[in-house]
């Protein structure tokens, strides 16, 4: 129906018939009861739409079944089934992302010749390869038709062998004009499809070798592929042979390609590396494994590496929807994986976004997400690093976000953060602020935590913030004064800076609820979790120690935790409250504290402008030009608006 190669009046044994054809007199239906082929006949005709059957591939093929957080909602019993989509890391790509990054991927590439090949890692059910058989079949101009692009093109791999089935009769799918001009019977096609598409663990493949056309294994593929497109089944053969080890070279797998392809794209687990892997193996074949060998370690970092191994010798590159850990942790794994990046020649473009208002994935999969672009061509011998800023969109903006993403380069060491930057004011802004050693870290005498409850007994040399922040640091001068409402008191954490004095507290204070303080968090961080590194390394410069500069920081700190005092945000959750105070609304008085900073660090003076429209941009969560490096100035009027205010 998808491929509207057959109506909804041809019942299921008919359109068995037409897409088994004459290959072979077993059939399915003939071992399944009338009554119920009836009742799934009348199930499907209900339902029949081509168009919207197309469109629901591939995930109408989801070997999980509906599971969702709203399936959850609705249907109780799809619980088991979402469970072990998180378990397993299984989150399927949008279309309309997964044609974003094929995109971007090409255009690097395509200046220097056409015909590249790609390689998905973790094919799922296929729709990183539908996408680029799309983009080659817009680009082919040798006239090659759809399913020559997609059997010379387009290799996968998955671990579960459903999903690799599944891609196939996507891709065929997506080739349906062109086997019906052949005339070639539908299950032949399929086989053509499937034969570049393994049932493989891509984390056993290494990286293989230039097979000569002599080869056996190519050989054997050849002539399963003669006999397909003549009609007829081949007879079974073993083509690749069993490792020796827990390792596959490439080429043994697809010899074709061998050594590499010329793509290498996907998105891959976001699961841990489990119980049932061999740590020692793959420590020795990955180094982001060896910087933190043990179970719980993240698996997506090595299909990271897969990307640079398995990729071709000459032009090439890659895409991968990851994580937004691949640009912000610091755990060992990750900063082994961004010094693997470092030293890798090409360009390297990294996109961000947050998992509020709206979802990379969707409303269904709440994740924050970087999607990582590379690109080499062969004279190229350096790493070079292309950012921006950590997006955040309504549903109704989604398509023009994708549309207009850009990327700032940026020349900074990324071994520690990818910063999310967005044009050049803000990365040279980023880069003479990083090279500041003087750190929020020299003007307190220690840091610790604090319950909210500990707070109200606190002094007035003690500065408190947030774990956890989103429109702006929840900060806190000393012992807040607040009618406390009903309910039992947030036992979460807050960090607590001992200051000398209350002038010192009242400084630091101002630095943290500064606009540069937000946009550096930001720039460094996820967009959510408030680390004591984040704060601990704000740089400070000539801010502190200076009788020019100490007194009006001071000034302006007292004043703007007056005005925050006075509307506390109190929220209850599941009767654990909270208190946070927002200072967006302060915005005179903050104009003057960001004029402070900038002169002090010596930063442009344009930067101060630059930081208003980020922080507006941030806090009503639209799309507007700061997301792609352009500053607009913004009226009084805007500046005032709620819409600009934390609610």
């Amino acid at each position: 129906m998808a491929s509207e190669a057959i109506s909804a009046e041809v019942d299921l044994r008919s359109a068995e018939d037409w897409f088994l054809g004459s290959t072979t007199a077993k059939r399915l239906s003939a071992v399944v009861r009338p009554a119920v082929l009836a009742e799934v006949e009348r199930c499907l005709r209900a339902r029949a739409d081509a168009q919207a059957y197309s469109e629901l591939l591939p995930y109408v093929l989801d070997p999980h079944g509906q599971a969702s957080r709203l399936s959850v909602r609705h249907k109780p019993e799809t619980i088991e089934a979402r469970q072990k989509k998180k378990e397993e890391g299984v989150f399927y790509t949008p279309r309309d992302v997964a044609d974003f990054m094929v995109r971007n991927s090409l255009q690097g590439l395509e200046a220097r010749r056409r015909g590249y090949t790609a390689f998905d890692p973790a094919c799922g059910t296929g729709v990183f390869l539908r996408s680029y058989l799309k983009a080659a079949n817009s680009t082919s101009s040798d006239g090659a038709g759809s399913l020559d692009l997609a059997t010379s093109r387009i290799f996968g791999a998955d671990i579960d062998s459903w999903v690799v089935n599944a891609s196939a009769f996507v891709l065929w799918t997506e080739c349906a004009a062109d086997i019906r001009q052949r005339g070639l019977p539908p299950i032949c096609a399929w086989h053509l499809l499937r034969l570049n598409l393994a049932h493989q663990d891509s984390l056993a493949l290494d990286p293989g070798l230039r097979v000569p056309t002599i080869a056996p294994g190519l050989a054997v593929r050849r002539e399963a592929v003669q006999s397909l497109v003549g009609g007829v089944l081949p007879e079974v053969r073993c083509l690749t042979r069993l490792p020796a080890g827990n390792s596959l070279p490439f080429s043994e797998l697809f010899p074709e390609i061998g050594e590499g392809a010329d793509l290498v794209i996907g998105n891959p687990p976001y699961a841990e590396i489990g119980e049932g892997r061999d740590l020692l193996e793959l420590a020795a074949r990955f180094e982001t494994i060896r910087a933190a060998p043990r179970v719980t370690a993240d698996m997506y970092p090595l299909f990271v590496e897969q990307m640079i191994r398995l990729s071709s010798p000459a032009s090439h590159g890659g895409a991968m929807v990851l994580p937004l850990s691949v640009g912000c942790s610091t755990g060992k794994q990750f900063v082994a994986l961004r010094s693997l990046i470092a030293r890798t020649a090409g360009q390297w473009r990294f996109a961000f976004f947050d998992r509020e208002p709206h979802a990379l994935f969707g409303e269904d999969v709440k994740t924050r997400n970087a999607i990582v672009i590379w690109t080499r061509q062969e004279a190229e011998t350096r790493s070079m690093i292309a950012s921006g800023p950590l997006r955040k969109w309504r549903a109704d903006s989604r398509a023009q976000m994708l549309e207009s993403i850009a990327f700032t380069p940026v020349d900074t060491d990324i071994t520690r953060g990818v910063p999310k930057v967005n044009g050049t004011l803000e990365a040279v802004a980023f880069q003479q602020a990083h090279q500041i050693t003087r750190v929020l870290e020299h003007a307190v005498r220690g840091f610790g935590r604090a319950t909210l409850h500990e707070t109200l007994q606190g002094d007035e040399r003690t500065v408190y913030v947030g774990a956890t922040a989103y429109n702006f640091l929840n900060v806190m001068l000393g012992a807040p004064e607040w009618e406390q409402s009903a309910g039992t008191l947030s036992e979460h954490p807050l960090h607590a800076l001992y200051c000398a004095s209350r002038e010192d507290a009242a400084r630091v204070y101002a630095l943290l609820v500064s606009r540069f303080a937000f946009w550096w968090w930001h720039v460094n961080g996820d967009g959510f979790h408030v680390s004591r590194g984040s704060l601990w390394t704000l740089p400070i410069g000539r801010l502190f120690g200076s009788h020019s500069v100490d007194g009006t920081l001071a000034q302006l700190g007292e004043a703007i935790w007056a005005m925050a005092q006075r509307n506390p945000v109190i929220s209850v959750n599941r009767g654990r409250t909270s208190l946070a105070y927002s200072t967006n609304s302060a915005h005179s008085t903050r104009d003057a504290l960001d004029a402070l900073i900038v002169e002090a660090l010596d930063l442009d003076p344009r930067f101060i402008q630059s930081l208003l429209t980020f922080t507006s941009g941030v806090t009503a969560a639209k799309m507007p030009e700061w997301n792609e490096g352009r500053c607009e100035s913004l009226t009084a009027e805007e500046r005032t608006s709620d819409e600009y205010t934390y609610s």
